[in-house]
């Protein structure tokens, strides 16, 4: 890290200076609704439009012409472990298209995949003070409270009136987006004053209740972990303190969450019987054969995007199934290597925010407790290559970038 303080303490103001909110700063946040709240597919006039490719190239326009020095930002990137991790995976991913059991999706899979990387690189690069953590956070929280928004008023129904929003975002992958900002909102809401910490709170409330009408059991147990997270770090006193307010909100949420959505959470405790547990097409068969797959392909795996195609010429007849498991996904599509880089992701982005102290806190904990999130709902969903998942990897170099430029009044701080 000393070397990286270095680095960082050397680069132009162009790079390091408080410019404040830029136009080109402001069109990169714009892309956080159009990649992860998906609004083009909520207006059907919007549909088609190809939103995220133009708002992409419009940011791109704006950073040449902005004080921000791009050459020195790359180089700055590059010096982020998880920068090279992911560009080591996009590198293994190309690699393994001429073996893929389906080349020709597999290389429109890493196309796609490389529009994901770019929106990353875009957050790291304008990020550069303590009000951009505040102005990501903002943006991210506002952007799913759209989404619930939607979500109440004309919902996506599926069977037992489980509740979506997007084509892009089914019931399951609906409430991990929104978990995974939890812990975000709750840090964010300690540093506000009285009318928006009421507002969070009641964001707050409602994503727990959005969660619950998803009728997501993976998101179920996302949630209570995170919460769990949550009230541990505060002790008891502040959990006895709350009991009041969450008595509040324990008989709010019985009033809006329907006996059809407890009913499937309460399944959630009695796995034995569930068909996930049971059957050639749950998630534990379906499992087992993703491993299989990999460790018939540990180097470069089935290739990138064919986990379902691999998956059902590995049996005859039945459902051709995606993995329901990041971790297995990976695995199988990008072999043994592919799962490493992917752990190593993971694992230096939780260091680099895990417990860290000074005034900036509230930032890393909530990115922290994100991460955990998706370590939990992450394992019961296809989301190695998703855009929330590597949108919080960019939030942690986000706050290790802002946090060494704060020099040395941060480092007083702590």
């Amino acid at each position: 890290m000393s070397n990286q303080s270095t680095r960082l303490s050397n680069f132009p103001e162009a790079v390091s200076g408080k410019e404040g909110l830029t136009f080109s700063k402001l069109t990169v946040l714009m892309l956080i609704p159009i990649y992860l709240g998906r609004f083009q597919e909520l207006w059907p006039v919007l549909r088609g439009a190809h939103i995220a490719q133009l708002a992409t190239g419009v940011a791109f326009l704006l950073l040449l012409f902005s004080p921000i020095n791009i050459s020195e930002e790359s180089r700055l990137m590059a010096s982020f472990k998880q920068v090279r991790y992911i560009l080591w995976m996009i590198l293994l991913g190309f690699a393994s298209v001429p073996f893929s059991v389906w080349k020709g999706g597999s290389f429109n899979f890493m196309i796609d995949f490389l529009k994901n990387t770019v929106f990353v690189f875009l957050i790291i690069i304008c990020a550069s003070e303590e009000a951009d953590r505040k102005r990501i956070s903002w943006t991210l929280i506002l952007t799913i409270l759209v989404l619930m928004i939607f979500a109440a008023v004309s919902p996506r129904l599926v069977e037992d009136g489980r509740i979506s929003v997007t084509g892009t975002y089914d019931t399951n992958d609906f409430a991990l987006l929104i978990i995974m900002s939890f812990p975000l909102t709750y840090a964010l809401m300690q540093l506000q004053r009285t009318f928006l910490k009421v507002f969070l709170a009641g964001v707050l409330l409602l994503m727990v209740i959005t969660v619950l009408k998803t009728g997501s059991r993976g998101g179920f147990l996302s949630l209570l972990f995170v919460i769990g997270i949550i009230l541990y770090r505060r002790g008891a006193k502040f959990v006895f303190a709350m009991v009041p307010l969450a008595v509040i909100f324990a008989v709010l949420i019985s009033l809006t969450v329907s006996d059809s959505s407890w009913r499937r959470l309460a399944t959630t405790f009695h796995p034995a019987d569930d068909y996930n547990v049971t059957a050639k097409e749950g998630r534990i068969e379906v499992w087992k054969r993703g491993i299989t797959i990999m460790c018939e392909n540990p180097v470069l795996g089935s290739g990138p995007g064919t986990f379902t195609v691999a998956e059902g010429l590995a049996h005859e007849g039945g459902k051709w199934s995606a993995a329901h498991n990041s971790f297995v996904q990976i695995g199988a599509e990008l072999g043994v290597s592919g799962l490493a880089l992917f752990i190593l992701i993971l694992y230096s982005s939780l260091a680099s925010v895990r417990q860290r102290d000074g005034t900036s806190r509230w930032f890393e904990q909530g990115v922290e407790v994100g991460l955990y999130a998706f370590c939990v709902g992450g394992f019961f969903l296809s989301w190695a290559y998703s855009y929330a998942f590597y949108f919080f990897i960019a939030l942690s170099i986000v706050s290790v970038k802002t946090r060494q430029l704060a020099g040395p009044a941060e480092s007083a701080a702590r």
